[in-house]
């Protein structure tokens, strides 16, 4: 009885020795605004917004998931902190808590998100949805690689292009500052038309020795117009009943090539305001013959493609092609994807004004 009296007193002391040395997690702690830099191969600066505690401690893992141990006891009037012990290519996740002292314990008050690093050069990026937001000119293809912080921060970057089979060559080293997370660059050797193909990688200066990063994935750009430009003129005598609807269309200068699939498999839309009840009306339409010189029409196709500077005509019918259709001048008939230079575009077109609007469906790849 004695031996077990003498027992519980020995496991409730150490109990209280335990409570007094470690601070408490507190479930209501605050989130603390924090941030991380990369600044070396084997330094990391961690920063958080000052609050009022007595001591901050830094805890860090090897990733994300990693058991996270206490890696430093800051005083609570500082604001950042530099871990000089991290070794080069690594990855580490750091977590900050701000503690203060309460009835003579120290309790978690503030905690925040954690952050991550890597100690070396990451594989570049490019911007998400690259290949369809840029703008792209004739005369020029805009770049734009953005650089996180939380990596290595590179010493330049090496600019690659490429034709079709041909082999990369580079084509432009760029300088980053210290402070640098936006590479901007504009290739003007270009011509009108072409596709190209670019990739980049980093390099640091480490010891007079270039060190590099791997390539990132390709991007796919041609040099035409961003927003297609065409001339439209319609052929069908409006309001009026009719079996088939033609216009023709002449892509002009800059253009990329545009392809129409035959039948309705580019959802063909037409639609007007029914003048007599206001109602709108909307019916799907197929594409059933084209012409390059409105004397020959072709109507046994699977698709056609309209180049820059030529003019095609198109005919269109309402569903299985045999049933009449009220043709509203004031009216309309969208395309919801057509390809032009590879990429999903959206094409209306406007018999009242004959005007052709055809631009990026930046929808299909947000």
């Amino acid at each position: 009885m004695r031996k077990g009296f003498r027992n519980l007193l020995i496991v409730l002391c150490f109990s209280m020795l335990f409570a007094v040395s470690m601070p408490i997690q507190s479930q209501a702690a605050k989130l603390l605004s924090s941030s991380l830099k990369v600044e070396g191969e084997n330094k990391v600066k961690l920063s958080w917004k000052k609050q009022a505690v007595d001591e901050y401690r830094i805890y860090r893992a090897n990733s994300y998931n990693g058991n996270h141990k206490l890696l430093a006891k800051v005083s609570g009037k500082k604001k950042s902190y530099t871990d000089k012990t991290v070794a080069a290519n690594k990855e580490y996740h750091y977590i900050i808590k701000g503690y203060k002292k309460k009835n003579g314990k120290l309790k978690c008050v503030y905690k925040d998100d954690g952050q991550s690093a890597y100690t070396g050069l990451e594989k570049p990026s490019w911007y998400e949805n690259a290949q369809c937001d840029t703008k792209v000119k004739p005369t020029a293809i805009p770049l734009k690689v953005g650089l996180k912080p939380w990596n290595l921060h590179p010493s330049g970057v090496e600019l690659y292009r490429k034709t079709g089979g041909n082999k990369y060559k580079k084509i432009k080293t760029i300088n980053v500052k210290k402070n640098q997370y936006t590479l901007k660059y504009t290739d003007r050797n270009v011509k009108k038309g072409k596709t190209y193909y670019y990739k980049l990688r980093y390099y640091k200066v480490v010891k007079g020795k270039k060190v590099y990063s791997e390539y990132s994935q390709p991007l796919k750009l041609s040099a035409v117009n961003y927003i297609g430009d065409y001339t439209m003129k319609t052929l069908t005598k409006g309001d009026q009943q009719v079996n088939s609807l033609e216009f023709s269309l002449t892509s002009n200068k800059g253009n990329g090539t545009i392809t129409f699939k035959s039948g309705s498999r580019d959802y063909y839309s037409y639609s007007y305001t029914e003048k007599n009840s206001g109602d709108y009306i909307t019916m799907d339409m197929s594409l059933t013959a084209y012409s390059f010189d409105n004397k020959n029409w072709v109507t046994d196709f699977d698709k056609v493609k309209l180049k820059e500077g030529k003019t095609i005509y198109l005919r269109f019918q309402k569903g299985a092609a045999d049933s009449d259709f009220y043709f509203a001048q004031d009216s309309s008939l969208y395309i919801y994807s057509v390809d032009y230079s590879g990429l999903y575009y959206g094409c209306g077109m406007d018999f009242l004004t004959n005007q052709v609007d055809v631009s990026i469906q930046s929808e299909l790849y947000h």
